[in-house]
């Protein structure tokens, strides 16, 4: 069986799009934190 490229690359970007969201979140959540304190 051999995998498809086209889905193998389309998963790819889909797991370093989340990674990039999560990243996004939480340094949109750190950055509010730090606002909230002053």
């Amino acid at each position: 069986m051999t995998l498809n490229p086209l889905k193998l690359e389309y998963k790819q970007i889909k797991e370093d799009l989340f990674k990039q969201t999560e990243e996004f979140l939480l340094n949109g959540l750190i950055l509010f934190r730090n606002l909230k304190k002053k």
